[in-house]
């Protein structure tokens, strides 16, 4: 089953400084997939993931996984 929870969750720590973007996600996974928009801009086994801020604000997608089944969804 798959659960959702919103990016604000206490899961995901979010990090904005010096024009650049750091998400932590803090839930257990064995795969990470990160969509910015419909882009898939970082697949991997690292909790975390940095990147240059395109704009002030963006919106990210993230699946956790676990065993290849897709476990939990931020949005």
């Amino acid at each position: 089953m798959v659960t959702y929870a919103s990016s604000e969750s206490q899961n995901v720590e979010i990090d904005k400084s010096n024009g650049e973007i750091t998400l932590k996600i803090e839930e257990p996974g064995d795969l990470y997939k990160i969509y910015k928009g419909e882009e898939l801009v970082y697949e991997g086994e690292n909790n975390t993931f940095n990147e240059t801020m395109d704009y002030e604000l963006q919106k990210y997608k993230i699946g956790v996984y676990e065993k290849n089944e897709l476990k939990r969804l931020y949005l």
